[in-house]
């Protein structure tokens, strides 16, 4: 299965008893609560999915505030998530996978202290895990170094895919967690993970950004040509017999546009020769 089917999974967990019943080839298990995590069962296959909310309400908060003081293991909630997993792992044939988000992330790696849930698990995906677990991360990542605990540490870079954000502050120090680590997206949102767009951020040259900034040119208006008719003033003409003849000149020209100096001074001098045939 790809990545995007785990964050979709995870970010379904936040509707709680609203969700769907169905989802792209997974059927929700109705056995269990779907309130805090979820449990799918994939068509036709032993695959199991649980997925783990992150904070949604008050309650929620009340489990941050015990991650910042490393106590989130005495919390009944990582009790009841940890009794739905051990259930579900009696089927010898069921294949476990876990995702999670955020204080959901959190409980996950705490079921993962338990060597026995790393052991029967096939993977495990945290979206932005809270950062106070990657406190614990930094001891574990320096006795990975140096050699001890073997078994473990290989198992944890072999299931645990850590994805997490660009600029999110909360996951910052998961990423000293022991895991398979993925960067992608800015913010701590699960919109980040199933959306397919590159939302990596993008480092633009001064000159480009000035450039982007500057006004757009402002469009040259056409000029729409109109026949128009100049009307020169009445003259008398002897050769029509003292009767008044209107002098035309008929021209093209822009309705924006204006005569020039010459065409003035030719127009007055036309004038002047008309008046002189009197």
């Amino acid at each position: 299965m790809s990545n995007s089917i785990y964050a979709e999974l995870a970010q379904l967990s936040y509707l709680q008893k609203k969700q769907p019943e169905t989802y792209k080839g997974f059927t929700r298990d109705q056995s269990y609560s779907p309130v805090n995590s979820t449990v799918w069962r994939k068509n036709d296959s032993k695959d199991v999915v649980m997925s783990i909310k992150g904070t949604s309400n008050l309650g929620d908060v009340k489990l941050d505030a015990l991650i910042a003081v490393g106590l989130l293991p005495l919390a009944n909630r990582v009790k009841a998530i940890k009794k739905r997993f051990n259930e579900i792992a009696k089927d010898p044939q069921a294949r476990i996978f876990i995702t999670s988000h955020s204080l959901g992330a959190s409980i996950a790696l705490q079921l993962l202290k338990d060597n026995h849930v790393l052991e029967r698990v096939e993977e495990v995906y945290a979206f932005n895990m809270g950062s106070a677990e990657g406190i614990s991360g930094i001891s574990e990542n320096i006795a990975c170094k140096l050699g001890i605990k073997k078994r473990r540490c290989k198992l944890l870079k072999q299931k645990l895919h850590i994805i997490h954000s660009y600029l999110d502050p909360i996951s910052f120090l998961s990423r000293f967690e022991v895991g398979k680590h993925t960067t992608t997206g800015l913010t701590h949102s699960m919109s980040n993970f199933t959306q397919k767009a590159d939302t990596k951020p993008v480092v633009k040259h001064v000159d480009t950004v000035l450039h982007e900034l500057e006004p757009p040119p402002e469009p040259v208006e056409q000029q729409q040509t109109v026949e128009t008719e100049e009307k020169i003033e009445p003259v008398e003409d002897d050769t029509t017999g003292g009767r008044v003849q209107f002098y035309t000149r008929r021209h093209q020209r822009g309705i924006n546009d204006h005569y020039t100096r010459e065409e003035r001074l030719k127009n007055e001098h036309l004038r002047h020769i008309q008046r002189s045939i009197v």
